[in-house]
């Protein structure tokens, strides 16, 4: 069995890598279940275990994703909040494996709304993703853009709004992402957001970076994007 093959079974098809032990060592299943247990088994070939886990796995994030029955974005968002590598190592897809296994568990679940007021986790339920990072940088743009609006949502000062067209040519420059009607609409949606968020912060006295922190978004992720992003272009 090649390395490929072997890690394949390992860490994504338990029931054929113990059967692939029990055929190989010519004991039963439950007793292959038990070695596998009680000992770090490697392919022939690999003489210690030092540094195996820190070793790069030869899968993507996706295909993990997939085998784990892990949605991709929260592992591409456990590498934003470097928790993973990339590209994965055998020790991130140990940890993936051990995720999963309290994923979407009532119990974790629970435990971890507890904390949380009844009007956050109706929030957590109801607000809209802003996972990708053209995203997140676009709601930090309008989120930060110094615009005031009367009872009406009129603006009262327009000539500091910041225009969807010029937020589309950035985004098509900087993030790569094609400017068209689409990504338009989406930016009208993710600027009602922002502004939502702004009165709902005004309404209970808080600052508006609060209300970005609340979505797990740097309030000046903006300004950090695009700085980063430009230079690598």
């Amino acid at each position: 069995m090649d390395e490929i093959s072997w890690d394949y079974l390992k860490h994504f098809n338990r029931k054929k890598y113990i059967e692939k032990l029990s055929e190989i060592y010519g004991i039963d299943e439950d007793s292959a279940k038990k070695l596998d247990k009680d000992f770090v088994l490697l392919e022939k070939g690999v003489d210690t275990i030092d540094g195996y886990y820190d070793e790069e796995s030869p899968f993507k994030m996706r295909e993990v994703a997939e085998n784990l029955g892990l949605p991709v974005k929260v592992i591409g968002r456990l590498h934003d909040c470097q928790v993973i590598s990339y590209p994965m190592l055998f020790l991130d897809i140990h940890f993936l494996t051990s995720l999963k296994k309290i994923w979407g568990n009532p119990f974790f679940i629970r435990k971890q709304l507890s904390n949380l007021s009844y009007q956050q986790r109706q929030e957590i339920i109801k607000r809209p993703e802003l996972t990708s990072k053209w995203e997140r940088w676009a709601y930090s743009t309008f989120l930060n853009n110094k615009i005031d609006l009367d009872d009406k949502r009129r603006i009262m000062n327009p000539e500091n709004r910041i225009r969807i067209e010029i937020v589309a040519e950035i985004l098509e420059d900087v993030f790569k992402v094609p400017n068209n009607e689409k990504l338009k609409t989406r930016l009208r949606k993710i600027r009602e957001i922002a502004w939502n968020d702004k009165k709902r912060a005004k309404k209970e006295g808080i600052e508006v970076d609060q209300m970005a922190l609340r979505r797990d978004i740097d309030p000046n992720y903006e300004r950090q994007s695009v700085k980063k992003d430009s230079g690598s272009t």
